[in-house]
């Protein structure tokens, strides 16, 4: 070998001891596969929805109440006294809701009422409405669909985001809760709790949502109510408003107060 062949194989072994090794620390980690769902993959009743904006920030800094022995699955209140609570699932909706407040107004009463978040987007001013006449306010969840057919995750949904609506549209934080239909499993009940709230049901029905006509709504009422009832009625129909009148004239003659449904407990 020559000199220049010996020197030139000397050059290649020293660049091969000096060529950059690949450091570990930036290989890349291989991708792991996503972690199963305990749920179908079903879209979630919230993507649809438009999310409600408070119209003021501070509406939405509203302390949530802790879970404590308070918390509580309500079907009737105290029988010791005179009070009797009147609750409207449904709305707000522009047909009742309104002429409903109007006869409240005319008998000095307060009532509840379980709103649903998809009629509070709707209608966020007869909701605002509601909050400015003294009632309390509740919550129905957003779309009416029956709790039972609800994985947790999309009841979450439903009542996170019929709160949120609720607040945007009037301030209120609601601390009730009611199923459609009244009709729930163990772990709706559990998840309400959880959040704090009272699941509210009711003790007596008007029978309004099963096409009863005014007067046999109204004389329903009358006869079953007594100290400590919570009546269930709707504020998304005529007949219930022209059977209001009757029925407040008839809890005052049994020498029954109309309260909201917390003022029962």
């Amino acid at each position: 070998m020559t000199g220049l062949g010996r020197w030139l194989a000397i050059a290649a072994v020293l660049a091969s001891c000096w060529a950059p090794t690949e450091d570990p620390a930036h290989v890349p980690a291989p991708a792991q596969a996503p972690t199963p769902s305990r749920e179908p993959a079903t879209p979630t009743l919230a993507a649809t929805r438009v999310r409600a904006e408070p119209r003021d920030a501070a509406a939405m800094v509203v302390p949530r109440a802790s879970v404590t022995a308070q918390t509580r699955t309500r079907y009737a209140g105290s029988r010791s006294d005179d009070r009797v609570a009147l609750s409207f699932d449904d709305g707000p909706t522009p047909q009742a809701t309104r002429r409903v407040l109007q006869v409240l107004r005319l008998h000095d009463a307060r009532a509840t009422f379980f709103m649903l978040g998809e009629q509070v987007q709707r209608h966020p001013e007869l909701a605002a409405e509601v909050a400015r006449a003294g009632h309390e306010l509740g919550n129905h969840g957003w779309s009416h669909r029956s709790w039972r057919s609800l994985f947790p995750s999309q009841l979450r949904a439903e009542l996170d985001d019929t709160a949120a609506a609720i607040v945007a549209a009037t301030g209120v934080q609601p601390r009730l809760a009611r199923p459609p239909f009244g009709r729930f499993p163990a772990s709706a009940e559990q998840l309400v709790h959880a959040r704090g709230d009272d699941l509210v049901l009711w003790s007596v029905d008007s029978g309004d949502s099963a096409g009863a006509d005014a007067d046999t709504i109204a004389a329903t009422v009358v006869e079953r109510a007594r100290a400590g009832d919570i009546v269930l009625l709707h504020d998304r129909d005529g007949r219930t408003v022209r059977a209001l009148p009757a029925i407040l004239a008839g809890l005052r003659r049994k020498q029954l107060r109309v309260v909201p449904v917390s003022e029962l407990f």
